[in-house]
């Protein structure tokens, strides 16, 4: 569900989410799906999170909300990083939305 590639907010790259180290500050536009759990650093958007909580409202977001990989950037741009407040993940196999998707999965066999 989350995407494969994310681009690095100082140089335009673009990594595999896999590479994502901490405190990576990566810039996300309007339409992308977010590549990682993390914090906003700068920037206002509203975020499709339909993935995690089933509901189709926008959720606005802001500097120092938490977004979610997986979900969906509906409009504005914004810096985010995977730093201190939000748990880090090593492998993407723990990011929330997965976590959330194995968790249905397991409950629905």
């Amino acid at each position: 569900i989350a995407p494969q590639k994310a681009v690095i907010a100082e140089t335009g790259e673009v990594v595999d989410v896999d590479e994502v180290k901490v405190n990576t500050v990566l810039a996300v536009k309007a339409g992308e799906v977010i590549p990682i759990d993390g914090v906003v650093l700068d920037g206002n958007c509203e975020v499709d999170e339909k993935t995690l909580t089933g509901e189709s409202f926008p959720v606005a977001k802001q500097k120092d909300s938490t977004v979610w990989a997986g979900t969906i950037n509906l409009n504005g741009k914004f810096l985010v990083s995977n730093g201190t407040r939000v748990r880090h993940y090593e492998a993407r196999t723990q990011t929330r939305v997965t976590g959330t998707t194995r968790i249905l999965t397991h409950q629905y066999r």
